[in-house]
């Protein structure tokens, strides 16, 4: 905000002076930019002017905010805030880091608990015990061969029906879930975090090779909540999805610094623009019908 102008002027002030009987002369520099200014034939340009009397220029808001959005401490540095820009810079490569330290590490956790569930939990195993409970009737569609699921320890051999037929029986019987088709996030959840259905897949839920309802068997399994396998594998995947916990939390500081550098870079440029600036200017102004140079001082905020 302009508040005042002050005019300053050594010809005006010695007119003042000369009617009271006093003489004052002005100095050389005054004289020659006097005549220039009376004759045109010179003119003040931004190029010409001396850098101390001119006024810093302004920077801009939205440019330090575009800056800062996409590389955090930048719009800082624009904004001529480089302790601020180092801050912000080095939060980004930490948080960076953090995210690449803990996804490894949860992904590499990831790729164990699945390798360890791909060898001691089955389908074939689950989906025998479905075979073997009272309410199973022997669907209409021919069994088809699956090798890979066969487990003869158990007398399990590598016949089944199609997938659909045990899919239709678990919606039929009051079952919670129905087992995915693929071994994909939700398979590995359901097995170790279901056990009341999903439990005797686990290779450990069978004793001496004998189904769960077996008269043999040493107990009865809608009471059992967990293996010693199983509770293994769920401690793997509990690390795993710890580490990936974090990996997001540091991805989400990453985006928050990307925010608030932004809007720190903004706001500093507004708040240093709206400070008091100094300028002084010579400009040509009419006096007693002649053209004289004053000084000129304005404060703006």
């Amino acid at each position: 905000m302009k508040i005042t102008s002050l005019l300053l002027t050594l010809p005006l002030a010695a007119a003042a002076f000369a009617q009271n009987g006093l003489q004052m002369q002005y100095n050389q520099q005054a004289f020659e930019l006097r005549q220039k200014y009376a004759y045109g034939q010179a003119e003040e340009t931004a190029e010409s002017a001396d850098p101390a009397l001119t006024p810093p220029l302004k920077k801009s808001p939205g440019k330090a905010l575009l800056l800062s959005a996409i590389m955090p401490g930048a719009g800082e540095l624009y904004a001529g805030s480089p302790l601020k820009a180092i801050f912000f810079f080095g939060l980004e490569i930490g948080a960076w880091t953090g995210v690449a330290i803990y996804q490894a590490e949860g992904k590499d956790q990831e790729d164990q608990f699945q390798n360890y569930a791909d060898s001691h939990w089955s389908r074939g195993r689950y989906w025998f015990w479905l075979e073997t409970l009272p309410s199973w009737t022997i669907p209409n569609s021919d069994p088809i061969q699956i090798p890979e699921l066969a487990d003869p320890q158990r007398g399990i051999d590598e016949w089944f029906f199609p997938f659909e037929d045990y899919e239709n029986f678990e919606d039929e019987n009051g079952f919670t879930h129905n087992l995915p088709p693929t071994d994909d996030q939700q398979y590995y959840e359901m097995i170790g975090k279901y056990m009341t259905q999903f439990g005797p897949g686990w290779d450990d839920a069978w004793y001496n090779g004998l189904p769960p309802n077996s008269p043999n068997y040493p107990y009865i399994w809608s009471e059992m909540t967990k293996t010693d396998n199983s509770d293994y594998y769920m401690d793997m995947r509990y690390k795993s999805n710890q580490a990936l916990d974090k990996a997001a939390l540091f991805f989400q500081i990453v985006m928050l610094n990307h925010v608030f550098s932004a809007l720190d870079a903004g706001f500093t440029v507004r708040a240093k623009n709206r400070k008091i600036d100094t300028a002084f200017n010579v400009t040509p102004m009419r006096y007693q019908d002649e053209t004289v140079p004053m000084g000129q001082i304005s404060l703006k905020w």
